[in-house]
């Protein structure tokens, strides 16, 4: 373990290391390591963050049998969406949607009350936003979760001045009754700062 608290485990998945990965996984001395989680995360959580997508994948798999936490958070509760969202990786965020274990995780809050979606919004992952806004419905993602400080996606994105992820919130196949927040529209609010307004029943 380094002064840091990193463990070879840590370090194999940041670096995409899948062969170390899977020699770690199955040695029975190492399993102390899978989920040490001191400040910055476990293994995976690194995995998710670097967009190390083979291994993340592996890890995915059969991760009880493994003894992986994926439902694990770091020291600021953000948990694997949280971190794959910051970070923008696009196909990480697509394989923990797709994964059955994550479904009831995917509107888990950090400490501040926010979600991988949140996390999107603030990053500028326009991406990753149309994404969620693509499987709301079907994965039950609450695209009008408010944080700790009662501020939704909209008002995120706005205030990075993220202009093109407000243009994707507020078009798009999105009724306006779906946004209704503190009896204004959201698409009253984004006119107020970009001065257009298209109100779509």
């Amino acid at each position: 373990m380094t002064s840091k608290g990193s463990t070879a485990f840590h370090i194999a998945c940041c670096q995409g290391k899948l062969e170390i990965v899977k020699l770690l996984v199955g040695e029975p001395k190492t399993q102390n390591q899978l989920n040490a989680n001191k400040n910055q995360g476990t293994g995976f959580l690194k995995a998710c963050y670097f967009g190390q997508y083979e291994i993340v994948s592996y890890l995915l798999e059969d991760a009880d049998s493994k003894g992986i936490e994926i439902k694990s958070s770091n020291h600021k509760g953000s948990t694997a969406l949280h971190l794959a969202c910051w970070q923008g990786k696009l196909e990480i965020v697509k394989l923990l949607l797709e994964d059955s274990k994550m479904k009831y995780h995917l509107n888990s809050k950090d400490k501040d009350g926010w979600t991988g979606f949140h996390s999107a919004c603030a990053h500028g992952q326009d991406e990753i936003v149309s994404l969620f806004l693509k499987e709301a419905d079907s994965k039950g993602i609450d695209i009008n979760a408010v944080t700790n400080d009662g501020q939704n996606g909209l008002d995120i994105a706005r205030g990075k001045d993220h202009t093109k992820i407000v243009a994707i919130l507020s078009e798009g196949d999105i009724r306006k009754s779906v946004f209704e927040f503190g009896g204004r529209s959201l698409f009253s609010q984004f006119s107020q700062k970009y001065g257009q307004l298209k109100y779509i029943y």
